[in-house]
């Protein structure tokens, strides 16, 4: 403020207060929430508030968060764990509530807490592009809308993240796997699909995405993709989920925090999208690489 002050004194000009923070082309902030140690298995659906840092972000803008699973808190003998999905509800200038949901039965309850690696932030990128696309009602089943890019924006098949906001709160039966389908230069095709079948009326979900392909900021200081290709039979000592290990291009200190969005491609003889349910986590992160798992749940699969 003191040198706000003078800098209005000095030019003598006519300043407007807008909000006590930096005023950034790209509002950013980050970080990993470790969900709290309980005294029973985790099982179906947790949420908890993650704060923001003070000041990062313009009261009149809308609010973007991306998250993604992991569990780097894991014991080193751990296996594979069950599929997880996650969204956000409550998302404010100060906070908002990150949750996740077990897939499946949880025929195996566990006692370790995941993680979520989250970035928030405001507008786009210098190169990239971001959006929102709102499912305002769909019934049992997969859902899914295709979106197009501004012409000319990108040259090649662009990086894609995408993650769910809840409008309505605390509703379990909405938790839904999210998924981008055919990746090209014009347009990607947002999916989701309910977590079981027949979970009733989903409502008010938003999917907020983003696309780069070169970021002149350095949001992320690497990026890239992972081929799963569905033509084996997952290992039963992997869960029957699809696992690599990828090896990060540079050292870092410290585990570094890593996104994962699942895309899929529907051509070549690929089934369609409405049969699928995909799911994508991590299992471990060091500074030298990460353990990414993936389940692709098909109805008839090749």
């Amino acid at each position: 403020m003191c040198i706000m002050k003078r800098e209005i004194c000095r030019t003598r000009g006519n300043f407007t207060y807008y909000h006590p923070g930096g005023c950034q082309g790209f509002p950013l902030d980050k970080g990993r929430h470790f969900l709290r140690q309980q005294d029973f298995p985790w099982s179906d659906t947790h949420c908890e508030i993650v704060s923001l840092k003070p000041y990062t972000f313009y009261p009149d803008k809308p609010l973007h968060i991306q998250l993604t699973v992991n569990y780097v808190n894991a014991l080193p003998t751990s296996k594979v764990h069950e599929a997880t999905v996650t969204w956000t509800e409550n998302v404010n200038m100060d906070n908002f509530t990150a949750c996740i949901s077990r897939t499946g039965r949880n025929d195996n309850p566990s006692y370790e807490l995941e993680s979520v690696d989250w970035i928030a932030y405001q507008g786009a990128p210098n190169g990239g592009v971001t959006g929102r696309e709102r499912f305002t009602r769909w019934w049992t089943g997969t859902t899914c809308r295709t979106i197009s890019f501004p012409g000319g924006k990108f040259s090649s098949s662009p990086t894609v993240l995408a993650t769910l906001q809840h409008e309505r709160r605390g509703l379990k039966h909405d938790a839904a796997s999210v998924w981008i389908e055919d990746i090209s230069s014009s347009s990607i095709k947002v999916c989701l699909r309910e977590l079981q079948n027949f979970d009733g009326v989903h409502e008010d979900i938003n999917v907020y995405w983003m696309a780069f392909e070169i970021l002149h900021r350095p949001l992320f200081t690497e990026h890239g993709s992972i081929d799963f290709p569905n033509d084996y039979t997952p290992q039963q000592s992997d869960n029957y989920a699809f696992c690599k290990t990828v090896e990060m291009v540079r050292n870092y200190t410290k585990q570094p925090l890593v996104m994962v969005t699942p895309t899929h491609r529907t051509g070549g003889g690929r089934k369609n999208p409405q049969c699928n349910g995909i799911s994508a986590w991590i299992e471990s992160i060091t500074s030298q690489n990460f353990h990414g798992s993936k389940v692709l749940s098909m109805l008839n699969a090749p």
